[in-house]
């Protein structure tokens, strides 16, 4: 639902799978989340009934956001990423940019933060220290200034 139909943060959503991996995935699901809300609910039924027009609109305007950053990306010096397929979201190595200051990706997050006021999530929050995730979860201007500033950051603690 969340890529689908533009609902992140609501917390829903379905799958299809093999009996046996749904009967697997349960077992996760069950400890570890509770009930969508009730108009979570609502607005998925929505979602799945309604129009689906916009889905195809969304995808494309996702795809436009993607192929911005990861162009963006491609030109800042030490910084790599991989093109991703079904996320809504980044996931640039920034490995090469560790020093004295910039232990690891949490420090790279949070410098970025105080010196750039640009947020993103530290890759050791999935279990990769040399990376950091970045959103595509919002407007194309915000997207823009955010490349922005992490360019000029990338390039003066570079020097």
């Amino acid at each position: 639902m969340s890529k689908t139909y533009a609902m992140t943060g609501w917390r829903i959503g379905y799958c299809a799978a093999d009996r046996q991996i749904i009967k697997q995935m349960t077992k996760v699901h069950d400890q570890s989340t509770s009930n969508p809300c009730t108009p979570a609910q609502w607005a998925a039924v929505e979602a799945l009934n309604g129009s689906q027009g916009s889905v195809e609109v969304m995808r494309g305007e996702y795809e436009k956001r993607r192929d911005y950053i990861f162009d963006r990306i491609a030109g800042i010096k030490k910084m790599e990423c991989v093109l991703p397929e079904g996320a809504f979201y980044v996931f640039p190595k920034i490995s090469n940019y560790f020093n004295n200051e910039i232990r690891n990706s949490f420090d790279f997050a949070d410098s970025l933060l105080s010196v750039a006021a640009v947020a993103v999530v530290p890759g050791g929050a999935f279990g990769d220290e040399n990376y950091i995730r970045i959103s595509y979860a919002t407007t194309f201007e915000k997207i823009k200034e955010g490349m922005d500033r992490l360019e000029d950051f990338c390039s003066k603690i570079s020097k």
